[in-house]
């Protein structure tokens, strides 16, 4: 079957419902460190810093990222680092990546709701 078969087909709802129990589950400074990630392909540890990770979670950020990797959420890239990612952080050293397509998708809708819940009720997200 053609990869945009695949591609094509919606996910069954109780697997987005797992997901969204096992994001829920996670630590909230992972959370927030994800939401942030969510819109990248792949990125560095700079490149969370400098779209507003909160100063709190900063220190922890890479054994946070070390343990979305352990869970299965992201890959570790050392090696051949993605141009993208050098292209916004020359030095990287590392950098990760979404291990599935999907995982980034979910993510990503729950950072949109997150911010989408703020601007209905007039609030500013904490940094």
């Amino acid at each position: 079957m053609p990869e945009e078969t695949l591609q094509a087909l919606p996910t069954p709802h109780n697997i987005c419902s797992e997901f969204l129990q096992l994001f829920e589950g996670l630590d909230a400074a992972l959370q927030a460190a994800l939401r942030l990630a969510a819109p990248m392909e792949a990125f560095s540890e700079a490149m969370l810093i400098h779209v507003g990770l909160p100063y709190k979670i900063v220190g922890r950020l890479v054994h946070l990222l070390n343990v979305a990797v352990d869970e299965g959420i992201l890959e570790a890239y050392s090696r051949a680092i993605p141009q993208g990612v050098l292209s916004a952080d020359p030095t990287a050293a590392i950098a990760w990546g979404w291990r599935m397509e999907f995982v980034q998708q979910q993510v990503l809708k729950v950072m949109l709701a997150s911010l989408h819940a703020s601007a209905h009720y007039g609030a500013i997200p904490h940094r």
